[in-house]
């Protein structure tokens, strides 16, 4: 060609107007000439791999150019586990997402001692940008979280679990808010050493010797001064391998669907079941008010450490935790009352002002008048292609891979429910705070994110909606769900929860493989029956960032599996849709696949035939097909 080579933005623009959007390439190598075989062929072998450390990035690499800068390189190498971050490569192409912008905001706040807004980090993803926003920004509101002064021998609980201990009382014993994993473990098993490992995880961190009570009214928590995992064991050696799978099966779905006692504890439920003298399960449970998602992740990480230091006699090189969960707890009611979070909860007001009391998604079953949590597991693969073609359609357009997902979430409820005003519940962590980040304790909060959704716009429009929508959410999550609920929402049904009724999950907290020497680890699955929502979506990742498939949790009060697999399939194809073109209006994206296309035609064939005579003669012929049958009443007389 002539003339100056071409850049990526040229390449990728010239290609997005011959190809559909997701075909256009994300990352672009350039080579003076392309490698021949001996046949005078592309030697496909010969081509260099893209440049793993470009994440995608068209940014040319400029080294940090002052401490600033440099300081802020240090964090994002830390949090995106790379070697090397030129000032100018944006923080979402090259691994980010929204939970390590929120943790990139936390580890600004205690480098530099100022209040990098959530947005800013989306507006300004570079770390030159970055450097130049700092100085510009305000200090940081609430100071850290240091120890509290501990007066009275109960301690408040958080408000998440004050909301949590509220719904026990509605449901005693229920297991919607358990959260259990099984672990199987293959090779030589120390289980005296794994005791120990879980009595030193029990000491370590005081919320896993917790319990609740009523005082003057309100849940407290009582802190035990010790305690240890009652690690319970069941043999299941001497059972032939068909049957000792089936029960592994059975128990362990007996053991996750086992309620708690807040009042009474434990809250951590261990079991380790012998299946051979070198396989072993184990079974870990706990509830939802003493954990959540990344505790599980901080709980792998240090069950591995500590396991480790027993079997080998070293230490664990844990260090000593600065501040435990009642600490958090008290910093967070010490902030009730204050002008950031009343700030915060007049945001939630105005969003859901006039927002609909509920979803009305179609359903298989009426509704019943009280929720009783009884659902299953949908489990699902997202093709890689689709995946891939999401990641990169998200990084072209500014947004994460979470927004694009959500927005064609949205899209399909919109349709399902043909209402313009859609809220779905989301997670976020609320672990914006370096000093809660390896501690165990429910820190989650929930999020009601409001979208208008008209079918004139374009999907690209409806994106962005979905965008400013979550960056809102984001900038005011330390408002405590509860809260929320009572400045919007007045009288509660028992029927459907709160302000929404659908939820939708992209778990991206640091999970952390359970890693024990002489053993090989594998998570293994076994639901519970239950489901806390109508429909909750639930997405992993893998390691490359790509969403790889999940679960959708729905109320079996209320759908069948097939209607459920119905719409995850709808939402594939909006996704689809949504990356393939995004200029097309929101009402003319189509959900149905080919064979219910076909299905459709079907059912709309109601032509038939249609015999020429007249109304007599075909009167006639009728009576005579059916003389019996009843022609005329009058009064109590029939002929």
């Amino acid at each position: 060609a002539q003339g100056a080579p071409l850049s990526a933005a040229q390449l990728r623009a010239g290609l997005a107007r011959r190809l559909p959007e997701y075909m256009v390439p994300s990352v672009f190598v350039g080579l003076a000439t392309l490698p021949l075989n001996a046949s005078g062929k592309v030697d496909r072998r010969a081509l260099p791999a893209p440049d793993e450390d470009s994440g995608g990035s068209e940014a040319v690499y400029e080294a940090p150019r002052d401490e600033r800068e440099r300081e802020l390189a240090k964090i994002w190498r830390t949090l995106l586990g790379r070697d090397r971050i030129g000032v100018h490569e944006p923080f979402f192409e090259i691994g980010g997402h929204s939970l390590l912008a929120t943790q990139l905001v936390s580890r600004i706040r205690d480098v530099f001692g100022v209040e990098l807004p959530l947005r800013s980090v989306f507006l300004m993803p570079t770390i030159a940008q970055q450097a130049q926003a700092l100085s510009q920004v305000q200090a940081p509101d609430g100071g850290r979280i240091e120890r509290a002064e501990r007066t009275l021998p109960y301690q408040p609980t958080s408000f998440a679990q004050r909301r949590l201990w509220f719904l026990e009382q509605l449901n005693p014993g229920g297991a919607a808010y358990n959260m259990s994993t099984a672990l199987r473990l293959q090779g030589r098993l120390d289980e005296a050493a794994l005791q120990r490992a879980l009595d030193a995880l029990v000491e370590r961190h005081e919320v896993l010797r917790t319990t609740f009570a009523l005082e003057e009214g309100e849940p407290v928590q009582w802190i035990a001064q010790q305690g240890e995992a009652r690690l319970s064991r069941m043999d299941l050696t001497g059972e032939p391998p068909q049957r000792r799978e089936a029960l592994l099966r059975e128990h362990a779905w007996q053991q996750s669907s086992k309620g708690f006692d807040l009042a009474r504890g434990p809250l951590l439920r261990a079991e380790l079941i012998r299946l051979q003298e070198q396989e072993h399960v184990l079974l870990l449970t706990l509830h939802h008010i003493v954990s959540d998602g990344w505790s599980l992740g901080v709980m792998a990480r240090e069950l591995s450490a500590l396991y480790g230091a027993e079997v080998s006699g070293r230490e664990a090189g844990l260090g000593p935790l600065a501040i435990q969960y009642a600490d958090f707890a008290h910093w967070q009611r010490g902030r009730a009352g204050g002008e950031a979070l009343e700030r915060q909860i007049g945001y939630w007001k105005a969003q859901l002002a006039g927002a609909p009391q509920s979803l009305n998604l179609p359903v298989d079953f009426a509704r019943p008048a009280v929720a009783t949590q009884r659902g299953a597991l949908h489990g699902f693969e997202l093709k890689a292609e689709l995946a891939r073609a999401v990641s990169a359609f998200s990084q072209r357009h500014g947004v994460t891979v979470f927004m694009t997902l959500l927005a064609a979430f949205k899209l399909v409820l919109w349709r399902y429910s043909g209402q313009g005003d859609v809220v779905v519940g989301v997670p976020v962590a609320n672990r914006n705070r370096t000093e809660v980040e390896g501690l165990l304790g429910c820190f989650v909060n929930t999020l009601a994110l409001r979208t208008r959704v008209r079918g004139e716009e374009t999907v690209l429009q409806l994106l962005e909606r979905v965008k400013e929508a979550t960056l809102g959410g984001y900038a005011n999550q330390e408002a405590p769900f509860e809260q929320v609920v009572e400045a919007v929402q007045g009288a509660r049904q028992l029927s459907h929860t709160p302000l929404f009724q659908v939820m939708f999950v992209l778990q991206n907290a640091p999970q952390g493989a359970l890693e024990l020497p002489g053993l090989k680890v594998k998570e293994e699955r076994y639901g519970h029956g239950t489901s806390k929502f109508d429909l909750s979506l639930v997405l992993e990742q893998d390691e490359q960032g790509h969403v790889k498939g999940g679960v959708i949790e729905y109320s079996t009060d209320l759908y069948l599996e097939q209607t459920v697999s119905r719409l995850r399939g709808h939402w594939e194809r909006a996704i689809e849709a949504l990356v393939a073109q995004p200029q097309q209006r929101v009402e003319t994206v189509s959900l149905l696949s080919g064979q219910e296309r076909a299905q459709l035609g079907r059912w709309n064939e109601t032509a038939v035939g249609f015999e020429a005579t007249c109304v007599q003669e075909r009167i006639a012929k009728q009576a005579r097909m059916t003389p019996e049958a009843v022609a005329l009443v009058f009064g109590d007389e029939r002929i």
